[in-house]
């Protein structure tokens, strides 16, 4: 493992907040690795579904009992996705994970969504050489994120919340709301009728 700022691994620079580059020999090999094995979700021939899964488990962080995760997906790391019970991931999702994405039980994601830990510096000189950093995501439980949208760095949505198709979650999301908008704007307040 090579050791690159202040004795830190590119991995816990990332995990410490810090800038990093997404084009450095460290982020491209990676880029490879995880190229093969999305090539293998997206496109591969399994012999029964827990085949695939078994897979999906061995190159994520964590996937629960029962998800329905479809083609294709996408994600940077796969390492940093964590998926609770009965998780529905629609197809052309894209995870920009370099700091962990957790989903909680009963989540459904719709088509085209973008979920990203990843920001740029606002100077144009300190993004040069495509400097990075990331802020982890943090979904609930029983929430609908509807087609289309962008959940920020950063973010946290609480449970049994609906975010309209095509929104940006650029702040945080209390449970039990429905925000629609871009950027997100309150809707309404929700019963939790969960048990």
């Amino acid at each position: 493992m090579v050791r690159l700022f202040n004795g830190m691994t590119e991995d816990e620079i990332i995990e410490s907040g810090k800038t990093f580059s997404v084009n450095s020999p460290q982020a491209q090999a990676r880029h490879i690795a995880v190229k093969e094995a999305l090539d293998a979700i997206n496109g591969g021939t399994w012999e029964s579904p827990e085949e695939r899964l078994c897979f999906l488990r061995s190159v994520l962080g964590a996937v629960g009992k029962n998800p329905c995760i479809l083609e294709p997906m996408s994600f940077v790391a796969g390492k940093n996705l964590f998926f609770g019970d009965n998780v529905f991931i629609n197809s052309n999702v894209t995870f920009i994970d370099a700091a962990p994405i957790r989903v909680g039980d009963h989540t459904m994601i719709a088509p085209g969504c973008v979920l990203t830990t990843v920001d740029h510096p606002k100077s144009p000189a300190k993004r040069r050489g495509f400097t990075s950093f990331a802020a982890p995501i943090s979904i609930g439980r029983d929430v609908w994120i509807g087609a289309n949208c962008t959940v920020f760095p950063g973010v946290t949505i609480g449970d049994n919340v609906i975010v309209g198709a095509n929104s940006v979650v650029n702040r945080d999301v209390p449970s039990n709301s429905v925000v629609a908008g871009a950027p997100i704007r309150h809707i309404r307040t929700i019963e939790d009728d969960t048990e």
